[in-house]
């Protein structure tokens, strides 16, 4: 899922990546995002206003990665990645609570025992892995955002981060199953010359 990936490129035609380092499918969509924001600025060229030099046409771009879903393969340069407090699974209220069945849970999730130490460890390396395989989106992030700022972009873009969904990672529903994370930023309230 985060290599061998066959994919379509730009003549319509299918072609599967392989396993090496450098064809990893998140830093594959980072660096494709990039290089069509950098070639729509130099095939579209620049105008002047009196905003400064911005690009003539407006575009859309979206870049939409595997991570963070199972299996949780992080790049190769982040397998070893720690992070300080470390990566534990969340501990919510829900974690392995009592008297499910009070608390209104799905037939199949109330005869579900209690989570062992195994299972926690499990979802401890889970949540790890999930978190390294999000580094790649935060360098996806950076480099778009930075590759919008050197076109002069950025200050006339709406950029937008959406989660399809809120974190489900244990084997019970929590209050932000249904959450939907968005991060946005305007472009400013800059108006077309």
């Amino acid at each position: 899922a985060y290599f061998d990936i066959p994919w379509v490129d730009s003549s319509g035609h299918i072609v599967k990546t392989g396993d090496s380092p450098d064809e990893y499918s998140t830093s594959i969509i980072g660096n494709r995002t990039v290089r069509f924001i950098e070639q729509h600025a130099h095939r579209v060229g620049w105008r002047s206003g009196s905003h400064g030099g911005v690009l003539a046409r407006p575009f859309f771009v979206s870049a939409a990665t595997r991570a963070p879903h199972n299996p949780y393969t992080p790049a190769p340069w982040y397998e070893q990645h720690s992070f300080p407090g470390g990566a534990l699974a969340l501990r919510t209220p829900a974690w392995n609570s009592t008297g499910r069945a009070a608390q209104n849970h799905v037939d199949w999730l109330t005869s579900n025992g209690p989570i062992s130490a195994q299972e926690a460890s499990g979802f401890d390396e889970s949540n790890l892995k999930r978190w390294r395989t999000l580094l790649s989106v935060d360098d996806l992030v950076e480099a778009v955002v930075a590759t919008l700022s050197t076109t002069g972009e950025l200050r006339r873009s709406c950029t937008q981060i959406p989660s399809e969904r809120g974190n489900h990672s244990l084997p019970m529903p929590w209050p932000t199953d249904d959450s939907r994370t968005v991060v946005l930023r305007d472009a400013g309230g800059a108006a077309d010359p």
